[in-house]
């Protein structure tokens, strides 16, 4: 038996092992097999209407080979600030330097900015537009200064 684990973007098809040919017809690409996660994973990288495009054609794939497949569902669809610190996070633990720009940092997300959290007013094309310490008016940073970026209170 088969168990398709779903959570937000997390797509996990387990109990079965990498190369075993009677299941290897039902995870064509982009399905790919993770050691840490013990079975074939859908890529967190796809829109959430082709993952569930993927998931149904698995569950298609299976009914029609016979093979039984039960489907875990949590049923939680992350919102797009979590989807972005998710990202950011797996960026970080793999080593990877992120490339902030407007496309990843919101009003209401908080910079990491010599060593000091500010929370974003604004986001420009090349800059964020940040409280400031010294005067009333706001000042701004370049997205190429910015050290971290974790959802604040209000996305």
């Amino acid at each position: 038996m088969l168990d398709l684990s779903i959570d937000g973007d997390q797509v996990t098809l387990t109990g079965t092992v990498k190369g075993n040919p009677e299941h290897e017809a039902l995870v064509p690409p982009p399905w790919t097999w993770s050691r840490r996660a013990g079975g074939y994973v859908l890529p967190r990288s796809l829109l959430p209407l082709t993952r569930k495009q993927r998931i149904r054609e698995l569950v298609a794939a299976a009914q029609a080979a016979g093979v039984d497949l039960q489907v875990l569902d949590a049923g939680a669809e992350p919102s797009e600030a979590d989807r972005r610190q998710a990202r950011d996070q797996r960026l970080e633990a793999d080593g990877t330097t992120i490339t902030y720009s407007r496309a990843n940092i919101a009003k209401g997300d908080e910079v990491l900015y010599s060593g000091d959290w500010y929370p974003v007013l604004r986001a420009n094309p090349k800059t964020v537009t940040v409280p400031s310490r010294y005067s009333a008016r706001p000042g701004t940073l370049p997205y190429a200064k910015i050290a971290g970026r974790r959802p604040g209170p209000t996305s």
